[in-house]
Order: C-alpha cells, then structure tokens, then sequence
C-alpha cells in the first residue's frame, strides 16, 4: 500500500477568536460579551482542539492529520452555521441562538439554499467566529504546529477562587466516573485522571491527598504550564489577557478594550447583553475571603503556600501579562 498523507484543506474563517482559560474561569462569561460585539458569529465550544492538542502531545496523533481534521472541522462548523444546520436553540444556554445578539440571523438561514453559494458567502464575508476552549494555552507547542490564523483572549481567575469552584464542581473526584466530564481523560497505574495530570511524579501519593488538594494541584500546575506558553506566545499581537474580577467589576472599560483587540465596535446589543448578565457588578469579591478560609483549613501547609505565592502573581497585572 502506498504511504499515505494528509492534506488540510483551505481555512474558511479569516478572524477565529479562541477564548480560552481553566474550568471555572469565567470563559462563558467572556463569550456571551464577545459575541455581543459587532460582526461576530453566535458562540460555540471548541472541544476538538481540546482533544486533539494533548493526543498530538502524547504522539497518538500526527501533526498532518490533526490540522486536517480540525480545518475541517471549522469549515464544516461555519458553513453549518450559513445554513443554521445543527444550529442550538436552547433557550437558557450561552451558545444558543436566543442569546445571541441577532436570533433572526440564524432563522433566516434556515431557509437559505445550501450548496456553492454558501462558500461564496462565507468568502466575501468578514465575520468573526468565537470559540470557548479550555486549556488551550497549556498545549501553545502542539496549537503552533497546526499553522493557524488566530487571536486569543486568555481569561484568568484568582487561584483560590477558581480552586473553590472546582471542589464544588466536583472536579478533584469526577475524572474517569463521570460521563458529563467531557474532557480528556488518562488511566495510570488503573488510576483515571485528567490529561494534565501526566507528569505528575508521585502520582500514588497523589491519589492521597483529598479533594481540596487535588483540585489545587490541578489548577497550579496548569496555570504554571499557561503562563510558560504565554510568555513564549510568538503572535503577542494576537493576545489579549484579562480576567474575571475586571471583567466583572470594570466590564464597559474592558469590553471596550477587547473590542479594540479586535478591531470592532460594540453592537447595538451590547449594552443590553451587558445588562443580561447583571454586569457591572462590584459584589463578586465578597466571599473570597470566606473561599480563601475554606481552602487553608482543607489542604496541606505547602499546597496553601503555592497558591498565596500564585496568588500574588496573579493581582501583580495578572501575572505580568498585561504589560504584553
């Protein structure tokens, strides 16, 4: 059999956004203002690059076939959404239709022909296509591989907090038993954890500690692996750093600012999707403390005094990169 290869088709969508952070972040958030700027498409999760970036890592999959796949993929996604095929009309979901700035958009396209002219809609248009992903950043060496055309905004959220939420999300025990965990899971040792958890030294001594810890251990050391990528990132015209207090608190200001990122406006329905999410809001640090509190009394001394010392990065212009 002749040795076969894979060959990526062209990149249909000009302006791809990645809004990428930890679970817990405030990427959905973020999402559901972004589209809320002018020109952009509804929202929609990027699951297969959170997939395929840490198979490329473990070399269960080629750097060819990979950026096939996920090129095809954003061409199916986006012609999809011309036509509004498996367009979502959940109601109460961030990434549905109703959400979005514009819902008859997507109801006129459901009586568009498809076909060519669907293509050649797409080509003469300038549209952005926002994508909630997790963990990308953590994976920047296997993403450069694939050569894409992209702008990041990495959102970021004050280790004790994001440490809180996913202890009572569940996260220090779901991986592996958990259907609804649809991130990539590994088995060492007939131990299932999550796909960052590879290199972890003492992985049976790991598997002692309790939840609290695990999900610190979780969230330090992917903040650790972001932070090294970031600061690497060779296309820091393309990155945009925020996080969620700012967001929150300031979220006119910081709209604002990441429209001009992008080199867009607010839309007529800006305002009012700003309002939806009862932002501005100066009451989103008032249990941090109490977080804060909860978490030193249920981990060791050493995993506390991690996080004092990445929290302290953190409120220093988010861990200096908002100097990039």
């Amino acid at each position: 059999m002749s040795k076969i290869s894979y060959k990526a088709p062209k990149n249909l969508i000009k302006n791809l956004i990645f809004l990428d952070g930890l679970n817990r972040s405030g990427k959905l958030l973020l999402g559901s203002l972004v589209s809320s700027l002018k020109d952009m498409e509804s929202l929609e999760f990027g699951e297969n690059f959170e997939h395929f970036l840490p198979a490329m890592k473990f070399k269960k999959v080629n750097k060819n076939f990979s950026k096939s796949f996920l090129v095809n993929y954003l061409n199916q996604l986006i012609y999809n959404k011309m036509i509004s095929r498996n367009t979502n009309f959940r109601s109460t979901d961030r990434t549905g239709v109703s959400k979005y700035q514009n819902p008859q958009v997507y109801k006129k396209r459901l009586k568009m022909t498809e076909g060519d002219t669907v293509i050649k809609r797409i080509n003469k248009s300038n549209f952005f296509l926002p994508l909630v992903t997790h963990d990308l950043m953590s994976n920047y060496d296997q993403l450069k591989k694939l050569n894409l055309k992209f702008s990041i905004i990495q959102i970021f959220r004050n280790p004790f907090d994001l440490v809180y939420s996913w202890y009572k999300s569940g996260l220090g025990k779901r991986w592996g038993a958990d259907p609804r965990i649809f991130s990539l899971v590994i088995n060492i040792n007939k131990t299932n954890l999550p796909w960052y958890a590879y290199d972890y030294k003492n992985k049976r001594k790991f598997e002692e500690l309790n939840e609290v810890e695990k999900c610190a251990i979780y969230v330090t050391s992917q903040i650790d692996r972001t932070l090294k990528n970031l600061n690497k990132f060779n296309y820091k015209k393309n990155l945009y750093v925020t996080d969620y207090f700012n967001l929150v608190e300031n979220t006119n200001e910081e709209l604002k600012n990441i429209a001009n990122f992008l080199k867009t406006d607010f839309s007529k329905k800006t305002k009012s999707h700003i309002k939806r999410e009862r932002c501005p809001n100066s009451k989103v640090r008032k249990l941090s403390n109490k977080k804060k509190y909860f978490i030193k009394k249920n981990v060791k001394k050493a995993i506390f005094a991690k996080l004092i010392k990445n929290e302290k990065k953190f409120e220093n212009n988010i861990y200096n990169l908002r100097k990039i």
